[in-house]
């Protein structure tokens, strides 16, 4: 039933994003990978800035209509995953050059995005790698992880830099630690510091665990708290937030792939454990995230909403759904109000990586996600994934299914703007759409049947003889990423 319900979205599939017109719409920079890091809002826009595989980045800009878009390019600047600080009409972006070990860098620059000046900083420590940056009360603070060689060991550092450049201090945590490091760094409403990171220690045996550290804008430690079960090996994540009654929640990864009573009741491996603290640091309560039947979940991160209730953020894969990009909107207590999962039309879920990375709640209660859609099977480059709902987590409407791909409905002036033709079809089938870079067709299962690519222009003519006779799902894609689709019948 679910596998019928998304081609029944995608049947109405629109990517007019914006102005109460919901949906999705991608972004590219030519031959680049996009990563997004985060979203922001800068006046009337959208910034999203990206890191690629080597050693450059860029900001994508975009307007609340997801038109107008500009790129800014950054060599030898690696972001950081939050990279982004305004202060006034002062923007800083928090970074690396790759090509160095032991470098930080922050740059500064105006509203028009023109550099004003860069600074580099070091550390104690043989390499670097940068991780979040905050602003609080006009003052920097940057996260980074700093590692030694010998002995192999890694600890947080924090730095809190003024509006200059200039250093005030510069602290590590976890100089005790085998590993300490940082993912996430949020601001908490008495302009504290959270920092939530996976610490592991000496002894022999030892697990990783999370931790989550509260220091004050001196740097001074004000609690300490670590977390009671194991995380998996490797770079596991781990998020935090501040609800509004000053409760704070840290999500992580958990081990239970040795828990046969755990893995009997059909929940994947490596479930998402939420854990509630006071504003003293004090352990609450914890909750489980729990989906049957699904071969992973990965929370991005934990964003707190207007009222009372907050979201977590990032993508799941099952084996009936593969890949999507999943939202969950839970009130303080951790009961579910809605879970959705999202993904871009017109493509097949099993070769997709869908994921979202950041999202921004708007005053009216919409939400804007930047993530990643991306075909890893067709060897195209990865665009950047924009998509906008209501606050029911739907494309217009208070209800909608718990897998949304598409909106219910489309203008009628941007669905004049399509012209196919003949339809029905025998042999030769024409497309026209201004700014026209890519046509493919489905068949009613969802499986690619034809892909045909030209040079941006406003035609291109498909053979579609080989066809069975039957009726086929077409999509456009247009250069700036937006996407219409028809309904396409083969004589």
């Amino acid at each position: 039933m679910k596998k019928i319900l998304f081609l029944y979205a995608f049947l109405f599939f629109t990517s007019v994003i914006f102005a109460q017109n919901y949906g999705h719409t991608l972004l590219t920079i030519p031959e680049r990978n996009l990563l997004p890091t985060a979203i922001y809002q800068l006046e009337d826009r959208f910034i999203v800035p990206m890191i690629y595989p080597d050693t450059l980045s860029s900001v994508i800009s975009f307007d609340h209509e997801g038109g107008n878009q500009m790129d800014f390019h950054y060599d030898d600047f690696k972001f950081a995953s939050h990279p982004y600080v305004r202060v006034g009409d002062q923007l800083f972006f928090y970074a690396k050059d790759r090509n160095i070990d032991n470098d930080l860098r922050v740059r500064k620059q105006n509203t028009d995005f023109e550099t004003l000046w860069e600074r580099t900083y070091q550390v104690s420590k043989d390499y670097s790698f940068p991780v979040t940056m905050l602003g609080v009360d006009n003052h920097l603070y940057i996260t980074a992880i700093n590692q030694r060689d010998e002995p192999h060991q890694r600890v947080i550092n924090l730095k809190k830099i003024d509006t200059l450049g200039n250093v005030v201090w510069s602290k590590n945590y976890g100089e005790d630690l085998r590993r300490s490091l940082a993912y996430q760094t949020k601001v908490t409403m008495d302009q504290g510091i959270l920092m939530s990171a996976k610490r592991l220690t000496y002894m022999v045996g030892d697990n990783s665990h999370s931790q989550l550290i509260k220091v004050d804008t001196a740097g001074n430690i004000i609690w300490h708290a670590i977390g009671m079960e194991r995380f998996p090996n490797g770079a596991t994540k781990t998020s935090v937030t501040e609800l509004s009654n000053g409760q704070i929640i840290q999500a992580y990864a958990v081990y239970k792939r040795q828990t046969p009573d755990f893995i009997a009741m059909g929940w994947y491996e490596e479930p998402i454990r939420m854990d509630w603290y006071d504003a003293d640091g004090n352990f609450l309560f914890y909750k489980y995230i729990l989906s049957p039947n699904t071969t992973s979940v990965g929370i991005i991160d934990l964003i707190n909403g207007r009222g009372d209730y907050f979201f977590s953020i990032g993508s799941s894969r099952d084996l009936e759904l593969g890949s999507h990009g999943l939202i969950t909107k839970m009130n303080h207590q951790g009961d579910t109000i809605w879970a959705k999962k999202y993904q871009y039309p017109g493509v097949d879920q099993f070769n997709e990586l869908n994921s979202f990375r950041d999202m921004i709640e708007l005053e009216n209660g919409d939400l804007v996600t930047v993530g990643t859609a991306w075909k890893l099977s067709a060897g195209e480059y990865a665009p950047v994934w924009i998509m906008r709902v209501n606050e029911y987590g739907c494309f217009g409407g208070d209800n909608c299914d718990d897998i949304v791909t598409s909106v219910e409905s489309i203008d009628g002036a941007e669905k004049s703007q399509i012209s196919v033709y003949p339809n029905p079809a025998k042999d030769r089938l024409t497309v026209e759409l201004a700014d026209l870079t890519e046509v493919r067709i489905y068949d009613m299962t969802g499986k690619q049947q034809i892909a045909q690519v030209g040079n941006t222009g406003s035609q291109l003519e498909l053979d579609v003889s080989g066809l069975a006779k039957g009726t086929y799902i077409l999509s456009a894609t247009r250069r700036d990423g937006r996407v219409w689709t028809e309904l396409v019948v083969v004589e």
